[in-house]
Parts: structure tokens; C-alpha cells; sequence
């Protein structure tokens, strides 16, 4: 064989040995969802507020973004997620949706009965984005009317929010009592929690994306839609007024008692933690409606804001790690409210870690086996080569 031709396909292989295998993150083979490793960042978007920051360029201590232009091209939205409701961005289109089946919670919910999945994190952030058949879109909260048997009055003119929710187990261990959730919290929820029987200690973190007033397409953004909590200082701080930073989902902090509110009540008997500051907007969220069909995308940063953080209110995340979480959703046209909708079992949410640095002395043995050996190739092919050119001038 060519000494020329050897030497490079030994060359190449010796360089593919070590490298290939390194780079690849280990996913949990058992997640029923997997939050793949992709380097992107979420910017979040406001239709009627303009664009804001990537990341962390949202200053928590200041409660507002460094703003961030919009993107002047196709180019500019390359390892971008915008959420704006709309997953054509290239990232959700390397993600294979999960389908999770829902179930009713009571004998008149799901209308939905399910719920496509998609989740990716990038280390720090965790991202989701959300799909369900709905044929109409719901964006108003007529007054709750309940009947004699526990369902809810509604005809074409008197309706409710379309909601979707997630929620997080947030003690040790696999969960010990069935999803739950509930579209209000507080004094609605007083006593309705049925887990007291289940686990005593039971506790979950749960989120809520409703059309009538988180996101920029509702009717009221961005003012909050009860107004009396533009009047009352129900804000981060105590005796602060409420700041809306940008599309959410509401945070709730649901234990046996009730579901408590983190995000809009602040320093009051229906929040959390009444005598503590805290933060309310941590999972940015923005959804759309088109053509008989709800997206919704989401982002929250692994790692909770610090005052929520000491009082352990919402969930921490880590990749490489596994968490429980079910999902739910609730078609308000139809008379779903409260905790009347569709809910997922509680399933598995993986995080994918991200790809490990090649270490320096695998490096070193990978690429000195090379210089070795191509030296040595090198040597016989100059001594025949040497050697030929002797035995020509010696016939």
C-alpha cells in the first residue's frame, strides 16, 4: 500500500478515537419528556411593549429588561427562542413533540384530551413549548356561575379562559398524591386541596398560563385584569405598587391547605408568604391562538430568584437531574374553570446535561499516539525512498 496513503487514513483514525464519544450528554432513558441540551437563549417578546432582553439582561433588583432590539433578520434569530407563541424557530424544529394524554378531572372536563410537548434547556434555562387543539379561542372571564351539581353555566356569550397548566412535585423523592390543580387561588381554593388524606406534607409548585390577562394578547395587558390590584400596593416589596415586567404564567405555592399565589398578590392572607418579600414572575410565557390551535411557549431560569430561593417557593432545577410534572388544560368556551378541565399522571421531565469539555490530557493521548506514529511513517518513508534512490545510481 501507498506509504502516503496509510499514513493519512491512520492519521485519521486515530483522531476520531477519542473525541467522539466525549462530547455526547447522557439523557435518562426513563423520562417520559426530555429537556434536550441546546445552546440558545429565550428573548422575551411584547407585542405592545416592544422586545426585551435575552437571559438574565432582565434586572431583577431594578424590575425592568435592558432592552434588546428586534431582530432585523431571519440571521438574527439563529440559537434564539422568541417567545411570542409561534415554535418556528429551529430549535422546536429539532425536538420531536410527546404527546401526554389528559383525563378529566371531573365527569364534565376534558374537552382537551391532550397536549403536545416539547422542552429543551441550555444549562441555565429550562424552555417548553406547548400545543393543543382548541376550535375557538377564549380570551374572556365571565362571572363564575356553578350549578347544583359542581359544573360551571356558560352558552356562546357567557364563557371563560382557556388555561394550561403545569405543575412541579417539590418534595424528596416520587410524588405521593395525585395531580391537582385549580385555575384561582386562595380563598377559592381554601379546603379544596385533596390531599390531606394522600400526604399530609404534600407540596407543589404549580404554574398557570391564562388567556384573559398574562400575555400580551390579552384584552386588559398590560394591566392586570382585576383592578383592584392596580390600586392596592400588592407589589414585590411591601408598599410597592404591582409592575407587570412581561408575558408570564402565574407561580402558586399549593400545599393541603389551599394553592396560594406567588405572582400578583404580595404581603397579604391569600399570597404565600404574607410576611415576606418575594418574586412573582420568574416563568416568562407567551401564547397564540391560530386556526383551532393553542401554542404557548415558556422559559425560566433553573436557578429561582434569590428572595424565592430562601423561602424554597418555587422549584430549583440542575441539569442532569430528573423531575415529576403533570400538565393540564382547561377549555374555558365550554365551561371549564376552577378545577374542572383535563390533567395528565405525573410524569418524568429530564434534563439533559450539557456536552462535557474534552479534558487536556485526553487530548495529549490522543494526539501523541499521532506524532508518534506519523514520525514513524515519515522515517520509513524517507529511508525506502533513500534507499531506492541508492540502488538507482548502483545498478
Amino acid at each position: 500500500m501507498n506509504s502516503k496513503v496509510l499514513l493519512s487514513s491512520l492519521l485519521l483514525v486515530i483522531l476520531l478515537i477519542p473525541v467522539a464519544p466525549i462530547a455526547i450528554a447522557q439523557a435518562n432513558t426513563k423520562a417520559d419528556v426530555t429537556a434536550h441540551y441546546k445552546n440558545v437563549q429565550a428573548v422575551v417578546y411584547d407585542k405592545i411593549r416592544g422586545i426585551y432582553g435575552k437571559d438574565y439582561s432582565y434586572n431583577f433588583d431594578a424590575n425592568k429588561f435592558t432592552t434588546f432590539s428586534p431582530p432585523s433578520s431571519i440571521n438574527d434569530l439563529r440559537n434564539i427562542i422568541v417567545l411570542d407563541g409561534k415554535i418556528n424557530e429551529d430549535v422546536w424544529k429539532e425536538i420531536e413533540p410527546i404527546t401526554v394524554n389528559l383525563q378529566p378531572t371531573k365527569q364534565w372536563g376534558a374537552a382537551i384530551n391532550g397536549v403536545s410537548v416539547r422542552a429543551a434547556n441550555n444549562g441555565s434555562w429550562l424552555f417548553m413549548s406547548f400545543q393543543w387543539k382548541d376550535i375557538t379561542e377564549s380570551r374572556q372571564e365571565a362571572a363564575r356561575i356553578k350549578r347544583p351539581d359542581g359544573s360551571f353555566f356558560y352558552n356562546q356569550t357567557h364563557f371563560y379562559s382557556d388555561n394550561l397548566y403545569v405543575g412541579w412535585w417539590m418534595n424528596e423523592g416520587q410524588p405521593t398524591v395525585k395531580p391537582w390543580f385549580n385555575a384561582h387561588f386562595a380563598g377559592t381554593t381554601l379546603g379544596k386541596v385533596p390531599w390531606k388524606n394522600e400526604d399530609p406534607k404534600a407540596l407543589a409548585s404549580l404554574w398557570i398560563w391564562k388567556t384573559y390577562y398574562t400575555d400580551d394578547e390579552a384584552p386588559r395587558w398590560p394591566n392586570v385584569y382585576f383592578d383592584v390590584l392596580d390600586v392596592f400596593p400588592f407589589g414585590r416589596h411591601k408598599g410597592e405598587p404591582q409592575t407587570i415586567p412581561y408575558s408570564h404564567m402565574i407561580q402558586m405555592y399549593t400545599n393541603i391547605t389551599a394553592s396560594y399565589a406567588i405572582t400578583y398578590l404580595s404581603h397579604v392572607s391569600g399570597c404565600a408568604f404574607p410576611d415576606k418579600d418575594f418574586f412573582g414572575y420568574e416563568v416568562m410565557a407567551n401564547g397564540h391562538w391560530d386556526n383551532g390551535l393553542w401554542t404557548v411557549e415558556i422559559a425560566r431560569p433553573f436557578k429561582p430568584h434569590p428572595l424565592n430561593e430562601a423561602l424554597k417557593a418555587t422549584p430549583k432545577f440542575e441539569g442532569g437531574n430528573s423531575y415529576s410534572v403533570f400538565f393540564g388544560a382547561g377549555d374555558g368556551q365550554r365551561g371549564e374553570n376552577e378545577d374542572v378541565g383535563a390533567i395528565s399522571q405525573w410524569l418524568t421531565v429530564s434534563m439533559e446535561s450539557s456536552p462535557a469539555p474534552i479534558s487536556p490530557i485526553l487530548i495529549v493521548l490522543g494526539v501523541a499516539p499521532v506524532v508518534v506514529l506519523g514520525g514513524w511513517l515519515l522515517f520509513r518513508h524517507s529511508r525506502a525512498a533513500r534507499r531506492t534512490k541508492v540502488e538507482g545510481t548502483n545498478p
